[in-house]
């Protein structure tokens, strides 16, 4: 039996370094020693959940489909057990980000998957990987946390599709995001500096060199990994 895992390791990349980034957030605050038990099952029900978007996009393209129905209730069901263990009461905090997940339902229901509002909003949702393990590590949601952790991954998106796009649209749209994502870090009292690597995004953009989807791929992988180190010496 084939297991419908998500084989799209961009967003694998955004959730574990969403992740990543409330871990590095918290141990500058409070130390770090060690992941524990709540921790491991929040990170685990995410993974699992990411997996519902194949035999979701199945079954609401064939309703039909028992095996996409089984596997989706399968993954679920205990990707959301496992995150309610490890938020238990607190996980009512988090309804407020609800709307999320219908939005993304409803455009996947309307065919929209790969639309740019799915796939921002889509990256929304992974993103709240980070404050929701801040949480359950610190007893306190991260609202800076994940806007910041949001802003940047959202940059990736757009800068893909002017790679697909290649329009004058697409490239002014990314230059006055990443000065949109700046105004508003230092409005929220974040260090700019954690965008440096969205230099690169502006660069790209402007010199529109010819670059393979896989080379744009590890390029920002690697921007993710320098964010994440950014964040330990200028996340307060």
């Amino acid at each position: 039996m084939r297991i419908p895992l998500v084989r799209e390791w961009g967003s694998w990349v955004v959730l574990v370094l969403s992740m990543s980034a409330a871990v590095v957030a918290y141990s500058n605050a409070h130390g770090f020693n060690g992941l524990d038990s709540s921790v491991v099952m929040a990170m685990m029900g995410f993974a699992l959940l990411v997996n519902t978007k194949n035999p979701l996009s199945a079954v609401l393209r064939s309703h039909k489909d028992i095996g996409s129905i089984v596997w989706f209730a399968v993954f679920f069901a205990s990707g959301f057990v496992l995150i309610l263990l490890s938020l238990g009461a607190g996980i009512g905090r988090f309804f407020i980000f609800a709307p999320l997940i219908v939005i993304y339902f409803l455009l996947l229901w309307s065919g929209r998957e790969h639309h740019i509002v799915s796939e921002l909003i889509g990256f929304a949702i992974l993103t709240l990987a980070a404050p929701v393990l801040y949480y359950v590590m610190s007893g306190e949601i991260a609202y800076r946390l994940n806007l910041a952790v949001l802003l940047f991954f959202a940059a990736g998106v757009l800068k893909v599709r002017v790679r697909l796009r290649r329009t004058i649209q697409y490239r002014r749209t990314v230059v006055l995001y990443c000065a949109g994502a700046a105004a508003a870090f230092y409005l929220m009292g974040i260090s700019i500096f954690l965008l440096l690597p969205l230099t690169e995004n502006i660069f790209a953009v402007i010199s529109m060199h010819n670059e393979k989807l896989r080379t744009t791929g590890y390029i920002e992988l690697s921007k993710g990994l320098v964010f994440l180190i950014l964040i330990k010496f200028f996340w307060v």
